[in-house]
């Protein structure tokens, strides 16, 4: 088999295919932990950007890859290549698709205020996160999660996905092929929420929210930073609290020094900020 990926939830799928005695004969990262993972088990490994490539597809028929399973990859894989495992080939996506698919779908349902997230298993097709389901796991999201949290968790709630997956293939079971209802279907792209900007119109809670899906530390910040002016002064709010207690003023009002800021209901204290970079 093929495992392409990045990040935690690669190198726990590739470490889960060589610990539970299936041959990895392709490891597809551009990954610190992973590469090195590999080259000691002696796995032949490429770079991450070259499954964008139709080489890649030839490479998988040669190596006579049975299924391919992609985790945190940051690259869509090209058309070729899906074609080329003699099973399939198996995404893990960190959210309950339909809903949430694309980039950054832990941020996406923090910013929201979604209650409970989740990962999905599925095939893969030429379209974005759109092929069929193999399975799914719920995970709550915490009132203190943040991006990297959530992910995590939901990585953990993956890795059991792919080791029944791997077992059905290597069984030689039927593997669940559940089309998505496509209407109920959610995409995100590279847009930002608020276009990184606070509106102190909404609500408390609406905000604390969006400043946790800002939140991805220690990790770079693919948002950048959740910006707002106080007393014209740019301010990044990397962390925010409802205090319950509400705002009797104008939303946008700033008390103490620029820590209290009325939202549209409650003041929101700002706990943790950082002058704007440059």
């Amino acid at each position: 088999m093929a495992v392409c990926g990045a990040h935690a939830g690669g190198l726990q799928a590739l470490r889960q295919t060589v610990d539970l005695g299936y041959e990895a004969v392709i490891v597809a990262t551009q990954d610190a932990t992973m590469e090195p993972f590999a080259r000691k088990r002696e796995i032949p490994v490429v770079a991450a950007a070259d499954v964008k490539k139709a080489s890649f597809a030839q490479m998988l028929r040669n190596s006579g890859v049975d299924v391919l399973i992609s985790v945190q990859l940051p690259y869509l894989i090209c058309r070729e290549a899906l074609e080329s495992a003699r099973i399939g080939c198996f995404n893990l996506h960190p959210s309950l698709l339909p809903r949430y698919a694309g980039l950054h779908p832990a941020a996406w349902a923090i910013c929201r205020g979604e209650q409970e997230h989740g990962v999905t298993l599925h095939w893969m097709t030429p379209d974005t996160d759109a092929g069929p389901i193999v399975s799914q796991q719920a995970v709550p999201i915490a009132a203190t999660d943040t991006p990297p949290t959530l992910l995590r968790n939901c990585i953990r709630a993956g890795v059991p996905l792919v080791a029944d997956l791997l077992a059905r293939a290597a069984s030689g079971a039927q593997i669940p092929e559940l089309p998505q209802d496509l209407s109920r279907r959610e995409y995100f792209g590279r847009e930002v929420p608020g276009n990184g900007r606070i509106d102190w119109n909404r609500t408390a809670r609406e905000i604390v929210n969006q400043a946790r899906a800002f939140d991805y530390r220690p990790f770079p910040l693919p948002w950048g930073y959740l910006q707002t002016d106080v007393a014209g002064h740019m301010l990044a709010v990397m962390k925010a609290e409802d205090t319950g207690v509400a705002a009797n003023a104008v939303p946008g009002t700033v008390r103490e020094g620029g820590l209290l800021i009325a939202a549209a209901d409650n003041w929101v204290r700002i706990i943790e900020s950082v002058d704007v970079p440059g």
